[in-house]
């Protein structure tokens, strides 16, 4: 279902989506749990209280951009690697 290599984890394609167009929170957040130095602590800090935005899967989605609350968002359970803003 995702991609991988070697030893790496695999990286599902709405992850991916959420890399490529996601909001600073998400990018930060990333990198920070993957990096063993503490090179990213203080950004990480700052942005830890912003509110994390997922990216909707639909072509059709009528929000901007397609980022909506994270919170908010559905998960797709037949194929597991989308996430959508409604049941729509």
């Amino acid at each position: 279902m995702g991609i991988t290599s070697g030893n790496q984890p695999q990286i599902i394609p709405a992850k991916m989506a959420e890399l490529l167009r996601g909001d600073k929170k998400t990018l930060v957040t990333y990198y920070w749990q993957r990096i063993p130095c503490g090179c990213l602590d203080e950004k990480y800090e700052a942005v830890k209280s912003v509110t994390r935005s997922g990216f909707c899967c639909n072509v059709a989605c009528p929000i901007p951009d397609r980022m909506v609350e994270q919170k908010k968002m559905l998960y797709c359970t037949h194929y597991r690697v989308t996430n959508y803003c409604s049941r729509e």
